[in-house]
C-alpha cells in the first residue's frame, strides 16, 4: 500500500511547462529505450515510461533528467506497475 494515495495520479495529470529541456530529452530517449522491440510493442511500452519520467521531473523540478534514467525506469516497469516504479525511482 502506498502512503500517499492519489499523489502520483494528480502529479502525472498535471502538465510539464514547455519548452522544458528535460521533457525534450525524455522524448528523444523514449524510442532508444527499446531498440529490439517491434514498433507496436515499443508504442505500448513508451506510455508508462513517459508517464514515470515526466512525473519524476514534475516532482523534482530542481533535478535534471539525464540519459540512462530511461533504462532504469524501463527495467523497473518490467517487474512492477507504473506507480510503484515511480516511487521506487523517485
Amino acid at each position: 500500500m502506498l502512503n500517499n494515495p492519489g499523489y502520483y495520479e494528480a502529479l502525472k495529470n498535471s502538465k510539464l511547462n514547455y519548452p522544458n529541456p528535460s521533457a525534450l530529452q525524455i522524448e528523444l530517449d523514449l524510442r532508444r529505450t527499446f531498440p529490439k522491440e517491434t514498433k507496436e510493442k515499443t508504442d505500448e511500452l513508451i506510455v508508462p515510461l513517459r508517464n514515470v519520467l515526466c512525473t519524476y521531473v514534475l516532482r523534482n523540478p530542481s533535478g535534471v533528467y539525464c540519459q540512462g534514467m530511461n533504462s532504469i525506469v524501463a527495467r523497473l516497469l518490467q517487474c512492477m506497475n507504473e506507480e510503484e516504479a515511480f516511487w521506487t525511482f523517485a
